[in-house]
Formats: C-alpha cells, sequence, structure tokens
C-alpha cells in the first residue's frame, strides 16, 4: 500500500462536525470543523456534502465517525442528531461520490480506540477499552486484539448503563446523568459564568482551585471512576483511555485515577480481586476519531492487519 495514500476522514459530533485528511500510515495532514446542522437532515447532508466536495478528487475514500449503533452504514440512536436515526449514512455517501470512492462509516466510540490501536502506545495492548466523555459516554473495548462489535452491532454503548436506581427514566443511564457537557455548563452556572459552554474557563478556575468546581469534578470524575469498575470486572482490561473533549484537560484523567483508587479503598474485596487496570488520556485529543476512522476503513478494505 502507498504510504501517500489519503483519505477524507469526518467525525460528526452534536456540536462540531471536524474533517480532514488523513493518511493510510495514520497521519493527520489537515484539519478544520464546522458547527453541526441540528435542523433537519437536509440540512445536514449539505453540510457533509459540501466538505467532501472541497476533497472528493484528492483521497481515496470518506471515512466517517458517528455517534449511536451502526450497522452496514445504518445509523440507530444518533445520540444528539435525531434525524440520523434509521438513516444508512454510507449509502448516502456512496451514492454521492457515485460509488467512485470507498466509503466506511464507525461508531465513534469504536473508531477513538481503533486509533489508539493504531497509532499509539495500545498497538501491542491485547485487551484495552476507550471511554469517551461529552454530550453522552461513548466506548469502544478489544479483547484478544479484536474490536467487540456484539451480536447487534452495539457492544460498548456505555451510555445506556444504569448507574442510579434513585433516578427515573432516562435519568438512571449514565450517559445522561454524568454528561461531560452537562458537567461544563453546571460548574459555569454554578459560578455565575455567562456562557454555559465555555469548557476553557471552567477548566481554568477548576485548575486555579476553586472548591466549588473541584467538588463537581471529582463526583463527576466518580461515576467515570465506577463505570471502568463495572466494566473491569466483566472484561478485565489491562488499559482505558480516557477520550471526548475534556480529556485533552490532564487534571480530568488524573481525577478519575484519584477516584478509581478511593472506590478500591472503600471495598476492600474490590482491591483484592480485581487487578487495577491503567487509565490514560487521549493521544490525539478532538482529532483521535479522525484517524480511528480512516483505521476502520482501511480495514474494511483489508490494507491493514
Amino acid at each position: 500500500m502507498n504510504e501517500l495514500t489519503v483519505y477524507l476522514s469526518i467525525d460528526i459530533g452534536g456540536t462540531y462536525i471536524k474533517y480532514g485528511e488523513v493518511t493510510s500510515t495514520g497521519t493527520i495532514l489537515n484539519h478544520a470543523k464546522v458547527v453541526t446542522p441540528k435542523q433537519n437532515l437536509t440540512t445536514f447532508l449539505a453540510t457533509i456534502y459540501k466538505i467532501i466536495s472541497q476533497y472528493q478528487s484528492d483521497v481515496a475514500g470518506v471515512a466517517v465517525s458517528v455517534p449511536g449503533k451502526v450497522d452496514e452504514g445504518t445509523i440507530s440512536f444518533g445520540g444528539a442528531l435525531d434525524f440520523l436515526d434509521g438513516v444508512n449514512l454510507g449509502r448516502l455517501i456512496k451514492e454521492y461520490v457515485k460509488e467512485a470512492l470507498a466509503v466506511k462509516v464507525e461508531n465513534d466510540g469504536k473508531a477513538n480506540l481503533l486509533a489508539e490501536m493504531w497509532c499509539s502506545a495500545f498497538r501491542k495492548v491485547q485487551n484495552c477499552g476507550a471511554v469517551v466523555l461529552g454530550t453522552g459516554i461513548g466506548g469502544g473495548i478489544a479483547l484478544n486484539g479484536n474490536l467487540v462489535y456484539g451480536e447487534h452491532q452495539q457492544a460498548s454503548e456505555l451510555s445506556f448503563m444504569v448507574n442510579d436506581f434513585h433516578l427515573t427514566g432516562k435519568d438512571r443511564l449514565i450517559g445522561y446523568n454524568s454528561s461531560a457537557v452537562s458537567l461544563v455548563s453546571t460548574i459555569a452556572e454554578s459560578l455565575g459564568i455567562r456562557d454555559s459552554n465555555n469548557g476553557q474557563k471552567v477548566f481554568e478556575i477548576i485548575n486555579d482551585g476553586n472548591p466549588i468546581a473541584i467538588h463537581l469534578l471529582e463526583s463527576f470524575c466518580k461515576k467515570i471512576a465506577y463505570l471502568l469498575v463495572n466494566i473491569q470486572s466483566v472484561v478485565d482490561l489491562s488499559a482505558y483511555v480516557i477520550g471526548g473533549g475534556i480529556s485533552s484537560q490532564p487534571i480530568v484523567t488524573q481525577t478519575i485515577n484519584q477516584q478509581y483508587d478511593a472506590i478500591l479503598d472503600e471495598i476492600p474485596v474490590l482491591k483484592k480481586t480485581l487487578v487495577r487496570p491503567q487509565i490514560v488520556p487521549s493521544t490525539y485529543g478532538n482529532q483521535t476519531n479522525l484517524i480511528g476512522a480512516t483505521y476502520s476503513l482501511l480495514r474494511a478494505q483489508d490494507q491493514v492487519s
């Protein structure tokens, strides 16, 4: 395979659509982003097609990362983008490019882990996982070097794990009561920050040691640590990567590690029974899914092992 083969990779998120050219060796040549249209499918597709049109003549394929279950290009439960439910985005893109390019649509949590397995320290790790903190909680699990998809292509949909029986309805689910986006807005509102989505300002305050912000961060990270303990009790992984936008803040993974250890101290039987996994931050930050989606496309073409 020619090392200079280039692909267009598109990472669809609830806030932004990130995109750029990625080589067949995992190098990002360029990247940009646009605000994700949330009005309807027509407006959304117009944005996707406009992005593709900019690169179509220069790339060998289109790799896409999306929230939700993905089965042969069809999306189910597309996170904050309800209009993607039931849409075969892979087929629509294929039709737009007139079958001229290879196309692969991958779940965003699985793409996150694939990037780490392809280009980072997880290359030789056989049993590992990704927990992606964003609007919800995405994830990926690899056992014996193979990504786990499950019988219905929905393994590692971590958002749907029940973590609070005292709440009602969907609020019992960790993806709804432990959202990183909600964490930022809650801290901002608690401290009177006008822009409730200003993550940069929120983490400046956290890193300055504000006790209210620190307490809210610790509570959030403890829920994530409990999630890791629960996963660990089932699949026994050696390492987890913490992804999502807030993973670029070192204090997030540091606090998750601290809270994980606190849980082990609080419940000695866990400490005696479960081997403590490594918990590390994302290697590539906001560009992780661009790399992972490209790797998924290459795997689908049998161009990599």
